[in-house]
Formats: structure tokens, sequence, C-alpha cells
């Protein structure tokens, strides 16, 4: 799923804080940031995007940056073109397709269109920079439109993430790095990452968050770690061949069960049975 909700200053969860004068001085000094939040499931994706967005600017007219997303299960190209022509000119754009539907505060939306705009008092509070193949390109291109991000939004596809990062690192080190992978609704290579000027199935969309902007994150697993560790002993890449010396497939039998029989006897994608019990 692609998460679309405000997530600065307003939405945030307040815990009690204590700040020393120094700190009083530096947060007087952030850049005050506003959001808008829309989404849609209307059949026409033009209407959709237009739904969407007209929520969106109701509470932020002249956004800084707009973060879309949709499902696979539309034209993407159209999504991306649409969604350009109803913003204000010249918005940046960060955009992944989502995995079969957008989750928003009221739930998952199937099939659905959404955008996160924000707004900054502060101009360059957000920089993005894309390429259509190369992360090394799009990290280079972030440097130069923004030398030191506090945080760092990526966009990426299936296997090229740790490429991007390890770049990332190489160039911002230290800088911590957000995101997520661009997904379908069955790993057909189907995803595509989106940018004011372009859609790629092998894209990858940076984008810059300033120090004049408060920012805050976190991040939660939802799997609960098991005493069972096993090696893996043969891999090439991310797959995994032998598990403890024997076959990665008899391994995975044994931990789902008749879930992924099937499968294991005529081969096959086990998403679904690994989502709701992992390997």
């Amino acid at each position: 799923f692609s998460v679309f909700e405000p997530f600065f200053e307003n939405n945030t969860m307040k815990f009690p804080k204590i700040f020393s004068r120094k700190q009083e001085k530096a947060a007087s000094n952030t850049a005050g940031v506003s959001s808008g939040f829309g989404s849609s499931a209307l059949e026409s994706t033009k209407e959709a995007v237009a739904e969407a967005v007209k929520a969106a600017t109701s509470s932020v007219p002249n956004p800084s940056i707009a973060f879309i997303s949709c499902t696979v299960s539309r034209d993407v190209d159209e999504v991306q073109k649409e969604f350009v022509s109803a913003l204000p000119k010249d918005v940046p754009i960060h955009g992944i397709t989502s995995s079969g539907s957008l989750l928003t505060s009221k739930g998952a939306s199937a099939g659905a269109v959404g955008c996160l705009l924000l707004k900054s008092e502060e101009e360059g509070a957000f920089a993005t920079a894309y390429d259509s193949e190369k992360g090394e390109t799009a990290v280079l291109g972030l440097k130069e439109k923004m030398a030191s991000p506090q945080v760092i939004f990526m966009g990426a596809t299936p296997g090229a993430e740790e490429g991007v990062i390890a770049s990332i690192n190489e160039h911002f080190p230290g800088v911590p790095v957000y995101g997520g992978t661009a997904a379908d609704d069955a790993l057909a290579g189907e995803w595509k990452v989106m940018s004011a000027d372009a859609v790629s199935s092998t894209g990858v969309s940076l984008v810059g968050v300033g120090s004049s902007v408060k920012f805050g994150a976190s991040m939660l697993g939802p799997y609960t770690e098991t005493e069972k560790k096993v090696i893996a002993t043969k891999t090439e890449g991310r797959r995994v061949f032998e598990i403890d010396g024997k076959p990665a497939t008899d391994f995975v039998l044994e931990w789902l069960g008749d879930d992924v029989k099937e499968a294991y006897d005529n081969g096959g994608l086990i998403l679904p049975q690994t989502a709701q019990k992992p390997v």
C-alpha cells in the first residue's frame, strides 16, 4: 500500500517536551508547513485526479511539492499527465505506484489515486530529483539543488533500493533516508515511479527536506520476531537457493505448509502467503 496522510506538524503525535534556551531559539527558526490530502476512486482517471486535487488544494492552494500515487489498474502515464495538468504550474512531483489500494485514514481504497500536498512558508524547503534509470544521477541531481538536506525521501523500484541507498550514503553521509518501493499487483514488473516530467518502470525519485522544516518520523514493523534462526547458505543477489544447506523451497513449505503447496509443486509467486506469515 501507499500511505497518504498529512504528517508534518498538525497531524503528528504530540508528546511533552522540555527545550533548552538554545533549542527554543532553533525551534523558532523553523518554517511553517501546511498540508492537504485528497484521494478518489472514480472510474474516470481524469475525474478521479481532479477530485483528489480539488480536495487537497482546498487546504493548500499553492503547494511547494506534491506526493502522488495510484494503483497499476490505471494507466499510470495518464495519471501522471492528469496530475501535472490539474496541479498548479511547475509544482514538483514525487510519486510511486501502489499494490491494489491506497491506504487512507478511512481505510484501503482499491484502484484509487491520491495526492498529499505540502506548502512551506520558506522557499527552497523541498528539493526534488529524478532519473528514469540511474539512482546515481538522481542523487547527484539532488546534491546540486540541496547540498545538506536533513532527510531524504526515496522512491525506487524492486531490486534497486540498496544501490540507491548506497549512493545516497556516499554523497549525503549520515542523512536519514525514508521512502518506499513502487509496487504492482502481482510482481509483474508493472510498477512505476513518477515525476513532473516522466514515468518509468526503472525510475528513481528523491525529495530533500531542508533544515527549516520541523520534521519527525518513526517506522514500525508489522511483524513479531520468532526464535527460529537459520543461515542462507547459497544466495545470488536477493535470491536464496539454500537454507542451512537444504533447498530453500523445502524450508518455505515446512514453514508455511499447505498455503504454498501448489506453488511448491508447480512454481509460482507466494506474495500473499508471505505477507501474512513472512519467511
